[in-house]
């Protein structure tokens, strides 16, 4: 069973309750492609400090070996509303987005820095409807893709 908008507005106003929160998240599709799921508090290191959520890949994709889990990090800014005003916002950014990029590192795509984004950004739309985002999250989401892949992107 999946979490609810109840947990995650609780996550929202609470830093104890977030690594609670992750725990009881169902990673669905991408729970074989992850080791680890973790809340890492506000941080002044530069490469976490605008960040929502990432992907690390096992050491053994720089070799390109492929399998492997890799770490999911989830930060502070995961938990503004303005950035996933509701629990489909968050679902649909860490397991359809970063759970995508974990599923493609375990895959040993070697070519997945080209069109990586793209394509997790497409999986993101496949599962929309699953996920009752919201026409803000909606809004943001059609910009970055524009921005990111120079097209408009295909929701129905």
């Amino acid at each position: 069973m999946q979490v609810t908008q109840e947990e995650y507005m609780r996550a929202v106003n609470s830093n104890t309750w977030k690594p609670a929160f992750l725990f009881r998240i169902d990673l669905e599709e991408a729970l074989p492609y992850v080791s680890q799921l973790i809340f890492v508090p506000d941080t002044q290191e530069i490469m976490r400090i605008n960040s929502v959520i990432k992907t690390f890949p096992p050491i053994r994709f720089l070799f390109q070996i492929k399998g492997g889990k890799s770490r999911i990090e989830v930060y502070e800014n995961a938990f503004r509303t303005d950035v996933h005003e509701n629990v489909g916002d968050f679902l649909s950014s860490l397991i359809d987005h970063e759970g995508f990029h974990a599923y493609e590192i375990n895959k040993g795509s070697w070519k997945m820095v080209y069109g990586c984004e793209k394509r997790a950004m497409d999986n993101q739309i496949k599962n929309f409807p699953k996920r009752n985002i919201s026409p803000t999250y909606r809004e943001k989401f059609v910009e970055m893709y524009t921005r990111v892949n120079g097209l408009e992107p295909k929701i129905n």
